[in-house]
């Protein structure tokens, strides 16, 4: 029991983990990455069964959890499979700008199938010269007239765009005069479009190799006007509203995956033994395992606590939900890579081969501290707040 999850909360805990036992396996996970394929059947079978869905909406057929259901559901995924818990998560995380941006007509068009499952979402940022300075954008949009009507026409190039190769629908950050710009696009608008879009696999990545990660080349390409996301202008908006939120769903991750190492070596820990004794009674074990179970559990309290209060500050300030997003987003994706190290330590050489499925998670977790903000980024963002947030909020509301 946890103190923050009612009992409706508890019944989405143990539905999305039954579902992760029964549908993930390390048969499929090494099928998927020996193959380099998405797991399209398992995402599927979790937009049926309402794990995509638990943190979205009821009018886009979620199950209206908020924040904190996503956070549950990506947790007891990745508890069982850091690998495959990611992917799945990955294939509606970069919606999650559309839903926290688009209008109606977008949520319907685009979020809802994604929830259902039967769509993938894909979200363009990261450029060749900039990482992680969003304000800085060198792709271009301008609005010119076409013969299909008023037209947003799109040059430059993204990297690093999770599920290019497959995704159902597309975000873009443009840059647009002295402006930013976000737009929205589906395959539908790449068939028959008078300009080019070019998508190339990025290979030889060093986890997460069931997922594609893409280079695109836009030139002069389309997109309709009515395909603005929020508003003109007012694109990095739309991309800090998205982080605010996306940032708790990638701690998530890296909570799961926490989870997976802590309970592997724990485990491992109480059968073997050496020198005539299990190697958890042997206090170099013991006592790191005592500071592993402690570090893990107070990583789960504040990811609880933070999503519970970005489902409860509705129209709070950017600083009250920044706060604490971000201090997951820079914490938990740490915490979990030094848990699944010292869970490899404390296999030993058992523990450094694939088999065993920790060397594996710590190579899909590695991009965890890195992707939707660095760790320096997250670390600058509080540093930031703190200098600016008000004194009486801290004290009285946060604390």
């Amino acid at each position: 029991m946890n103190a923050f999850l009612t009992p409706e909360y508890e019944s989405l805990k143990d539905a999305a983990r039954e579902f992760a036992e029964g549908e993930m396996s390390e048969e499929l996970l090494r099928a998927c990455n020996d193959s380099h394929t998405f797991p399209f059947e398992l995402y599927r079978k979790a937009g049926e069964v309402g794990v995509i869905g638990a943190g979205f909406d009821e009018d886009v057929s979620g199950a209206g959890f908020g924040v904190l259901g996503a956070a549950i559901a990506i947790e007891q995924m990745c508890r069982v499979s850091p690998g495959l818990g990611m992917a799945v998560s990955l294939g509606w995380i970069p919606g999650l700008v559309v839903d926290v941006n688009g209008d109606e007509r977008m949520r319907q068009r685009y979020v809802r199938p994604m929830v259902e499952g039967k769509a993938i979402s894909a979200i363009c940022m990261t450029e060749p010269n900039y990482g992680s300075d969003i304000r800085r954008v060198d792709t271009t949009v301008d609005l010119v007239a076409a013969d299909r009507g008023d037209v947003f026409v799109v040059n430059g190039t993204k990297i690093f765009t999770t599920n290019a190769t497959y995704a159902t629908f597309f975000t873009i950050l443009c840059q647009d005069g002295q402006h930013e710009t976000s737009l929205v696009f589906d395959r539908e608008v790449m068939e028959n479009n008078p300009g080019e879009l070019e998508i190339t696999e990025m290979p030889g990545k060093m986890g997460q190799r069931m997922v594609s990660s893409c280079e695109l080349s836009f030139k002069d390409f389309e997109v309709p006007k009515e395909n603005v996301l929020g508003k003109r202008y007012e694109g990095l908006k739309t991309v800090i509203n998205f982080f605010n939120k996306s940032r708790v769903e990638i701690a998530s991750q890296g909570m799961g995956a926490a989870e997976y190492g802590l309970f592997k070596a724990l485990a491992h820990a109480r059968d073997r033994e050496q020198f005539g004794k299990k190697i958890l009674q042997h206090q170099a074990i013991g006592h790191r395992l005592a500071r592993m179970i402690t570090a893990v559990k107070q990583a789960q309290l504040l990811l609880y606590d933070t999503a519970w209060r970005y489902d409860r500050v509705k129209g709070g300030s950017w600083m009250e939900r920044g706060l604490a997003t971000c201090m997951v987003k820079y914490s938990i994706p740490e915490l979990a890579l030094d848990i699944l190290k010292a869970a490899i330590d404390i296999f030993g050489g058992y523990g450094y081969f694939e088999e065993m499925g920790l060397e594996g998670a710590y190579r899909d977790t590695r991009i965890t501290p890195i992707y939707e903000g660095t760790v320096e980024m997250q670390l600058d963002v509080i540093s930031h707040i703190l200098l600016r947030v008000d004194m009486n909020y801290l004290r009285r509301d946060f604390f």
